[in-house]
């Protein structure tokens, strides 16, 4: 009697997780000061924002949403259908620079703290330096020229 009763949760358990599982998407990536449109299958009673000085969203339309990156971070995003059931559980990915941009992680050494330093391009027709990101107090090193510039 014992092991049917074992057998049995762990098939609920498992059910349970494939269940929440297919609720959470893909992590959704944005840039810093960018949108990312998100088209729903079915249409969107109430939507949820974790942290909203990270990203913030807009409802369009009820089967269109659109998230803000506001500054670099992480949060998580639920939307809930009419019968008040998540419908959409995903990472949103706030990242500086956003689409196009490249960035370059130098590595560690003398005038960089462990961890090194982040440094990001906007990128289109040229690339420009948009920010650093240092993991230390010490001062960044100097910017290799951007790709195709020779110095």
């Amino acid at each position: 009697m014992a092991g049917r009763f074992l057998i049995k949760s762990v098939v609920v358990a498992a059910l349970a997780l494939t269940a929440t599982s297919a609720m959470a998407g893909p992590p959704v990536e944005v840039g810093a000061g960018h949108a990312v449109l998100l088209v729903l299958d079915h249409p969107a009673r109430q939507v949820i924002i974790g942290d909203p000085t990270v990203a913030d969203v807009s409802v369009e339309s009820p089967t269109r949403v659109v998230v803000f990156g506001k500054r670099v971070g992480s949060t998580s995003l639920m939307v809930l259908d009419g019968g008040h059931q998540p419908m959409l559980e995903a990472a949103i990915v706030v990242q500086p620079g956003g689409s196009g941009a490249v960035t370059v992680t130098y590595g560690t050494g003398k005038d960089v703290k462990a961890g090194g330093l982040n440094a990001v391009f906007a990128c289109a027709t040229t690339c420009v330096r948009a920010a650093d990101k240092p993991s230390g107090a010490a001062p960044p090193p100097a910017a290799p020229p951007a790709p195709g510039k020779s110095s």
